[in-house]
């Protein structure tokens, strides 16, 4: 009895470490973690496990920014990035 109840235990807190990222996403652009139901955008990127297979977009920065798909999010952040380098080259 004591080893299947080790048994469980360990593979739902294995199962909980494993989808914790699709559970709880982390934004893309805010960098905040939250529930899935608060995500407009939410894609698989690549195979490996944690938070940068996924690639997600909050609701509130979808609206912030008026993105409505994983591509627009793409530009959007190249043009962040171009704008942040000659910001810090400028000075």
């Amino acid at each position: 009895m004591e080893i299947t109840t080790f048994f469980i235990i360990t593979a739902s807190l294995l199962l909980i470490v494993v989808f914790f990222p699709d559970l709880f996403p982390r934004c893309s652009n805010c960098k905040k973690i939250k529930p899935r139901f608060m995500f407009r955008i939410h894609k698989n990127v690549s195979l490996r496990l944690g938070y940068k297979a996924n690639r997600s977009v909050c609701k509130k920065c979808c609206r912030k920014y008026d993105l409505y798909t994983l591509n627009e999010y793409e530009r959007y952040e190249s043009l962040r990035e171009k704008v942040v380098y000659r910001l810090k080259n400028k000075l």
